[in-house]
């Protein structure tokens, strides 16, 4: 019964202690190009990406080791592939180009990589993920949306990654 009360007591206090700690504000939600210069000068590996829903957007993650990329997101009438310009088939009927500088998808030495070239994710906004090429350490994919919606990209560390997050 006495280490009932003293656990009720002390996950008490850390709740207490993790309301009053300050959370790390997030960009807000909008329609406008986001983007952020490579801080590094080291090749990123992207090397897995997942995606998910909070109930509130769709999110998508690019998960990234040895370095933070640079990175550029805006809408777009349609995809075009890196080099030939070719119309990039996605579904859906808005589309995010997402260009990040500095990487690759490739394995490195000692490091394998998973980076898939399509995603379908079963999303309430996101219809489809593809990349759209690869060249000269830029790598860029096309996010197939339902709608038009709010968007916001940012950066999250240990591990790395660069996130997206579309609004419902």
């Amino acid at each position: 019964m006495k280490i009932k009360r003293v656990l009720i007591v002390i996950s008490a206090i850390v709740t207490a202690i993790a309301i009053a700690l300050p959370a790390e504000a997030l960009p807000t939600f909008s329609m406008t190009a986001k983007s952020a210069a490579d801080p590094s000068s080291r090749v990123t590996q992207l090397w897995h990406l997942r995606t998910g829903n909070d109930g509130t957007f769709d999110r998508i993650v690019f998960d990234e080791r040895i370095s933070m990329s640079g990175y550029s997101v805006r809408y777009v009438s349609q995809v075009l592939a890196d080099a030939s310009g070719a119309v990039v088939p996605i579904k859906g009927r808005y589309f995010l180009r997402v260009v990040i500088s500095g990487a690759t998808t490739g394995s490195l030495p000692g490091l394998s990589s998973s980076m898939p070239s399509i995603v379908t994710p079963s999303l309430p906004e996101v219809t489809q993920i593809r990349k759209a090429g690869e060249f000269e350490q830029v790598v860029s994919y096309g996010i197939g949306l339902n709608r038009y919606r709010g968007f916001r990209v940012f950066r999250l560390s240990s591990p790395t990654r660069l996130v997206i997050d579309v609004l419902h």
